[in-house]
């Protein structure tokens, strides 16, 4: 292979390593430079057996080359090189078949090309820089000023990005020049304190222009916010809400309760599941499938779960934690919590987290419990729920309950139970060790 040959292939090679570059084709040199070249590549211009290599990136240097030729000359050898026709456009052609196929192909979007005054990011700079070094590596006798020259890119400039790159510091730094800022005076702060505790219900805009049509600080509104937050004035306006705030964990079984409805489709017809639930045992309380949502329904159900208590209830208790549906703001439910006794509790409207241990039931039932195919027949999901709800209570392990059940916690007594399943885990690796310890003795 002659040593032509070879940096063909060197430079072909270079082409599939190289960024996506635009492949333009080589103009003839006026002064019998290269010539055409067959199945030019991607990134680099085609290169013949004679002539200096050339690298495209975003310009044609041919155009250069015509420059030196006579205006006639230059725009016929360019006319040639790029097979441009030069024939009357057919006006009956659309749009996109304006461009005939023979013309120069357009500048790729997304080419590597130099756009002067811009800023390159870091990643760009180190790409342009190694393609530099590639080209010197391929073309050592080509001059490094006309390899910078097709690029576009000034020595002055390639210098400077390679010491910045020997420290590590390519990324430019785009520093914002601020404007001197002048602070208030001591006295343009006292007024401003005045005026804001004497007026607690403005914001530091309209406390700003207030200041300012009453001629007592001509400031602005940054200025003033910063007195403000100096001064801790920022909160001074009261607040006329109640704060949302997470009441303490009850510390007994029935101290609070937490009920909702949730809609089930039984047999092609809704039917309303409402449900009771223990929330310092999550034992499931009461259960009961309810033909109409109505306020004396709900009534009902709640009576009938208070009257499944065994042991006297403490005053006031239990607490019964609800949403504010229209079940539970009717008077019907207003004269069963002052008859029973028992302490009413809606949560904030639009927060259903207030009532999630209810709401994260209702989603353990119906991917548990109640599934579809048991909801065929009103008798069998009945009979379906009732299974469910002794599953629940004393045979499901509960994460909330350190996978103790509920009945654990609800009517046991949950620290012993604790204590006896560290007890047991304790035995049983003892026996490991001992069996371990027996095998080695005898190996």
């Amino acid at each position: 292979m002659c040593q032509q040959e070879q940096q063909y292939e060197q430079r072909k090679q270079f082409q599939k390593s190289a960024p996506d570059l635009e492949c333009r084709k080589q103009t003839q040199d006026p002064q019998g430079g290269a010539q055409w070249c067959d199945d030019p590549q991607r990134g680099v211009r085609p290169v013949c057996d004679s002539g200096a290599p050339i690298l495209s990136v975003g310009t044609d240097s041919g155009a250069r080359r015509a420059r030196s030729a006579t205006p006639a000359e230059a725009r016929s050898q360019t006319l040639h090189a790029v097979g441009r026709v030069l024939a009357p456009r057919d006006r009956n052609l659309a749009r996109g078949d304006c461009r005939v196929e023979c013309r120069e192909l357009a500048a790729k979007k997304g080419a590597l090309v130099l756009t002067p005054y811009r800023h390159y990011a870091a990643a760009e700079k180190e790409d342009l820089l190694a393609l530099v070094d590639r080209a010197q590596v391929l073309w050592p006798e080509r001059p490094l000023r006309d390899i910078l020259a097709d690029l576009g890119l000034p020595r002055g400039t390639f210098y400077a990005w390679q010491q910045r790159a020997a420290r590590g510091q390519l990324a430019d730094r785009v520093v914002v020049p601020e404007a001197p800022r002048v602070p208030p005076t001591p006295d343009e702060v006292v007024r401003v304190v005045h005026y804001a505790e004497a007026h607690p219900l403005l914001g530091y805009k309209r406390l700003t222009w207030a200041l300012v049509d009453e001629n007592e600080a001509f400031l602005r509104p940054w200025m003033v916010y910063a007195i403000l937050a100096e001064q801790d004035l920022l909160g001074r306006r009261s607040t006329t809400f109640q704060a949302l705030h997470r009441p303490p964990e009850p510390d007994h079984a029935d101290q609070r309760w937490h009920t909702d409805l949730m809609s089930v489709k039984i047999n092609g017809r809704w039917f309303y599941l409402i449900d009771v639930l223990d929330a310092y045992s999550r034992y499931l309380v009461y259960w009961e499938i309810l033909l109409t949502a109505r306020a004396n329904a709900v009534v009902t159900a709640g009576q009938r779960a208070l009257e499944t208590l065994e042991r006297p209830r403490r005053p006031g208790e239990p607490e019964i934690v609800h949403d504010r549906g229209p079940q539970f703001v009717s008077h019907e439910w207003r004269v069963f919590v002052q008859g029973a006794q028992v302490t009413d509790i809606p949560t904030h409207a639009h927060h259903p987290q207030s009532n999630g241990r209810l709401e994260r039931l209702h989603r353990t039932t119906r991917e548990e419990g109640l599934t579809a195919a048991e909801s065929d027949d009103l008798y069998r999901a009945e009979e379906t729920l009732r299974r469910w709800q002794h599953y629940y209570n004393h045979e499901r392990p509960h994460s909330a309950l350190h996978f103790l059940r509920p009945i654990d916690y609800y009517r046991g007594d949950p620290v012993a139970r604790l204590a006896e399943r560290e007890e047991k885990l304790r035995r049983a690796a003892e026996q490991r060790a001992a069996y371990w310890q027996a095998k080695k003795v005898k190996c």
